[in-house]
């Protein structure tokens, strides 16, 4: 292991509720919870999937899965005892913002040196060592450039509109034989005909997958979300101590909800950098359209 590894956390973020695949896993699959929990390929749910992935690189004793009080039937049948001290249970769902800066805190008090790579549980990966290998990169970057957050973009295949885009600058820094480029602009969830044009020149799906050392997280979200954190900030003392976390209830509760990408991401993008994903299958299976084409396209089937 690298000595600047030494100093790499992972969160996980799984306490999402998947409700535009409810339906679908329900009426096809006979699946009734949310899509990070259940087994859309093979004998593992995607959460676990996305566990393992990030042991690739990371001890789980650095890793930290953000889970919803409410989903804790699912959570205890995917988590086994010898794992459930990486959780971090939450109250409720605040959005990706809360569900970040939250294990950020908790992190950044126990080693404030931390670089931290951040996960969603519920994304489709095929070729996964490729795929960690641009996370490590990621990694080895915002350690030579620790001001910036380095994302994992994927070449996209279509217009989507249900993606964050981020539309790549031709300048770059090359470090260690990779190119990361700066980005002229991140948008969250295009309209139809920005997602063509998006398309068209050759710009990146946002896979939400990206590294960043803790400290700079915290000035991000000091800067672009300053009441959520200075009410996280209020929350410490529950955060960083021995079993504070189960005692946050209404106080997290009342945090607005906001998601990470729209809030954080979006008008920071002077601060990104992107390093482009190639050769990687990658998918948010975010609707019923999408997991059918990815499906079909892999020959897999439905069952």
């Amino acid at each position: 292991m690298k000595k600047q590894d030494e100093n790499l956390w992972a969160i996980i973020l799984a306490g999402g509720d998947g409700i535009r695949m409810r339906e679908y896993l329900k009426t096809n699959r006979n699946i009734d919870r949310p899509k990070q929990f259940a087994n859309i390929i093979g004998t593992h749910s995607m959460l676990r999937h996305t566990i393992e992935r990030a042991k690739r690189i990371v001890p789980l004793q650095r890793i930290r899965i953000v889970v919803n009080n409410q989903h804790l039937k699912y959570v205890h049948a995917e988590i086994p005892e010898t794992e459930r001290k990486s959780l971090i249970v939450v109250p409720c769902n605040r959005g990706t913002a809360a569900s970040i800066l939250l294990p950020v805190v908790q992190i950044f008090a126990q080693d404030p040196s931390a670089c931290i790579a951040v996960f969603p549980s519920d994304h489709f990966v095929l070729e996964e060592q490729r795929f960690m290998n641009f996370v490590e990169r990621a990694v080895d970057f915002v350690h030579r450039c620790p001001e910036t957050v380095a994302l994992l973009g994927i070449p996209s295949k279509d217009a989507d509109t249900n993606y964050g885009w981020i539309e790549p600058s031709t300048s770059f820094l090359r470090y260690q034989g990779n190119r990361f480029y700066s980005v002229e602009r991140f948008i969250e969830k295009p309209p139809a005909k920005l997602a063509n044009t998006l398309h068209t020149k050759k710009c990146l799906w946002n896979s939400m997958v990206f590294a960043a050392q803790a400290e700079t997280l915290l000035h991000l979200f000091r800067k672009s979300l300053p009441k959520v954190y200075h009410q996280m900030n209020l929350m410490k003392q529950l955060i960083t101590s021995p079993g504070g976390i189960e005692k946050l209830d209404g106080q997290f509760t009342r945090l607005p909800s906001y998601g990470f990408s729209k809030t954080i991401m979006e008008p920071n993008a002077k601060h990104l950098r992107v390093i482009r994903a190639e050769g990687v299958t990658w998918s948010d299976w975010g609707n019923q359209s999408r997991v059918m084409s990815d499906l079909s396209k892999m020959a897999i089937g439905l069952q």
